[in-house]
Order: structure tokens, then C-alpha cells, then sequence
């Protein structure tokens, strides 16, 4: 057999394709405890809590999209109106789905959005009585996507290097190492 005509040997990957799949992995970790720590905080963060037939008076952030929730067992919504510490009353948006959030605190229905202006805010509400009510960050399908975003991140990221891991491995397993000249 000549030269030319010998089979050709294909080489075991190099050890650090094990490496990068190995960090991928690792990286995907924290990147999922961001992801999830950030989930938590924007669904449980609330700037007031109060009682339909009250004026209340609620401290958002400033000029920030906020939303009203109702208590998810009302019978039916109440009349709000948000005003801000300039006196501008705030244009309530009235919401193209349903939207629901379980916060540990009760499930809640999200009933309009508003900019919170300068953040001062008097809510009055009126409707069926002792009905609670909430303000907090908004919760419509895009918000929830854009904190999902690192949860979704560190399963691509993990997934990516799981894949390397097993091709890596597998082409390690299954073809020999090349002999050094000298050492047969």
C-alpha cells in the first residue's frame, strides 16, 4: 500500500472542547439564578396596596410604566383615577389581554397601565366595597419576556454546552489517540 492510498486517521478532539463545553455549562448556572432572583423581585414588587373607596396617596418611580391590579376574586372592576403631585391626572390604558399574577400575596388581575408621572400618585377607586387593590410594575406578555430573557439565556447557554460535552465525548471515545513517533 502507498503512501497516498493509507487510511486517512482522524484525530481525538482536542482537550479543550471539553473546556468550553464545560464552562458554557457552568456560565449557564449563574446567568439562571440571575434570571429567576429577577423574576421573583419584578413580580412581587408593589408600590401600594389600599382599598377600593379610599383616596390613597402611593410613591411609584418617576415616569415609569406602572400598572392598577385588582384582587382577582372582585366581581367586577372598579372606576380609578390616578393623579400625580403635579395634579396632571394620568391617562389610564386599558389592557389588550388578561393579565394575571400570582405574587404570594394573593393572585391578582391587571386592570390598566399609566405613566407614573412624578411618581406622587393619588389613587381614588370606586366600586364594590373592601375590593383590594394594588400598584405595581407592568406585567403584560412583553414585560414577562424581557425578564424571562436570562432564564431563557442560560438554557441555550447550558444546552450549547451539554451539546459539546456529548459530541466532544463521543468523538473522544471512539477514535484513537495518534501515535507519537519514537514512543512504539
Amino acid at each position: 500500500m502507498s503512501d497516498s492510498q493509507q487510511p486517512t486517521v482522524r484525530r481525538r478532539p482536542s482537550k479543550w472542547w471539553f473546556v468550553l463545553g464545560g464552562a458554557l455549562v457552568v456560565l449557564s448556572l449563574p446567568v439562571l439564578a440571575v434570571g429567576m432572583i429577577r423574576t421573583m423581585n419584578n413580580m412581587s414588587e408593589v408600590d401600594g396596596t389600599f382599598v377600593v373607596g379610599e383616596a390613597v396617596s402611593v410613591t411609584s418611580p418617576a415616569h415609569q410604566k406602572r400598572m392598577l391590579f385588582v384582587d382577582k376574586s372582585a366581581s367586577s372592576d372598579p372606576d380609578c383615577t390616578v393623579i400625580d403631585g403635579t395634579g396632571s391626572a394620568r391617562d389610564l390604558e386599558e389592557l389588550g389581554v388578561r393579565v394575571t399574577v400570582d405574587n404570594g400575596d394573593g393572585v391578582w388581575r391587571g386592570l390598566a397601565s399609566f405613566d407614573s408621572g412624578d411618581g406622587d400618585l393619588t389613587v381614588t377607586c370606586t366600586g364594590e366595597a373592601e375590593t383590594l387593590m394594588r400598584i405595581g410594575p407592568p406585567a403584560g406578555p412583553i414585560d414577562v419576556l424581557k425578564v424571562m430573557f436570562p432564564i431563557f439565556g442560560s438554557l441555550v447557554l447550558g444546552g450549547i454546552g451539554g451539546l459539546i460535552l456529548v459530541v466532544t465525548g463521543i468523538r473522544y471515545a471512539t477514535r484513537r489517540p495518534l501515535r507519537q513517533p519514537g514512543l512504539d
